[in-house]
């Protein structure tokens, strides 16, 4: 079963975009306008997920960047 996730973002790729997590391999549809380095949450695993490019779509894991 498909999970619709919806994006707040303000850039590109409007409809829906299929896309699968990079984690879990779970497919999931992200509705609305997504932004390159916006990050949101697998709908199945919960990890962390960030869209690295948009034509083609491309998700990687969030890679956290601590600040000292």
């Amino acid at each position: 079963m498909e999970t619709e996730v919806k994006a707040d973002g303000g850039a590109r790729r409007s409809p829906d975009s299929r896309a699968d997590c990079v984690l879990c391999g779970a497919g999931f549809t992200l509705k609305g306008r997504l932004m390159i380095g916006e990050v949101f949450d697998c709908p199945h695993c919960g990890k962390p997920l960030e869209i690295a490019d948009l034509d083609p779509l491309a998700i990687e894991p969030f890679a956290r960047i601590d600040e000292e």
